[in-house]
């Protein structure tokens, strides 16, 4: 990682001694440190740095903040790589390609430790073409007329989307059918489609087994099991009746009925022809 841009390259090695064979300087200027942990790989190194003049600067022992910046990068790479191949379903045989395009994703985004630009366009002085950013893991079809041995072979054919090519300026390009890899810039993508999850009976709706046709339903349509109706709402039937004679219902006795006091009554003033003059008998 570049500590001025933020700039990030990985590199896929079969053992760590293998790390930093080589040092370029493609952009007008040396490097003038190297900041590491103090592994046991680097010790070529060290003695590279010293002959170019370039000052290795180790962390303590067991003292991993004191390379927090780049610990942070690969933990973020490897996220970002585990993000992908969960998005598109693919199997974890393709891992080496998910953490570089995570790489590539990651130098390309803003961030707010360079004023919210890229580490890219920090790095290059330029912005990046985003519109040549695809989806990871889907459909795509590639054109293949110069890879085709015999005219009439098909001009192209159904692949996964791998990632980008660091050599070239186009798609990596895999065909599931014969375990190739295509490198093209024509490519036509399909973007909503993954094809290791429609490979997956269990994440395909489309594959789902057909109840309405399988033997077991259709065996149980042709020859139905015998159903004894229940009705509910019904009492069942004594013994010692027949199923040709009635059901004789019995009405159940009513409660006894109590019957209520009477309110008190107040007592009815007398008819007066006068109501007037009663009123004023009873002021």
């Amino acid at each position: 990682m570049d500590d001025c841009s933020k700039f990030v390259w990985v590199y896929f090695l079969s053992q760590k001694s293998q790390n930093f064979k080589m040092v370029k300087t493609q952009f007008s200027c040396d490097i003038k440190s190297l900041q590491s942990d103090g592994g046991g790989e680097y010790q070529n190194v060290s003695t590279f740095l010293k002959q170019h003049g370039i000052i290795h600067r180790v962390s303590c022992p067991h003292t991993q903040e004191q390379n927090g910046a780049i610990e942070r990068r690969n933990r973020i790479i490897v996220e970002k790589g585990l993000t992908l191949l969960a998005q598109s379903y693919l199997p974890h045989v393709f891992w080496e390609h998910a953490f570089k395009t995570a790489t590539y994703l990651h130098n390309r985004t803003i961030t707010p430790i360079l004023n919210y630009e890229s580490p890219y366009q920090r790095l290059y002085q330029k912005i990046p073409d985003y519109a040549f950013l695809k989806t990871f893991g889907c459909l795509c079809y590639p054109y293949l007329r110069p890879y085709n041995s015999y005219k009439i072979d098909f001009w192209s054919k159904p692949c996964i989307f791998l990632g980008y090519s660091a050599s070239h300026k186009g798609y990596i390009c895999f065909d599931q059918s014969t375990s190739k890899i295509y490198i093209s810039r024509h490519v036509v993508f399909d973007e909503d489609t993954f094809p290791y999850k429609r490979s997956l009976p269990h994440q395909n709706e489309s594959q789902s087994p057909d109840l309405a046709n399988s033997p077991t339903v259709l065996a149980q349509v042709q020859n139905p099991p015998t159903m004894t109706p229940i009705n509910l709402l019904v009492p069942p039937v004594p013994p010692s009746f027949s199923h040709s004679s009635s059901i004789i219902q019995t009405p159940l006795p009513s409660p006894p009925q109590t019957p209520l006091p009477s309110p008190p009554q107040s007592p009815i003033p007398p008819v007066h022809r006068d109501w007037g003059l009663y009123e004023l008998r009873q002021q």
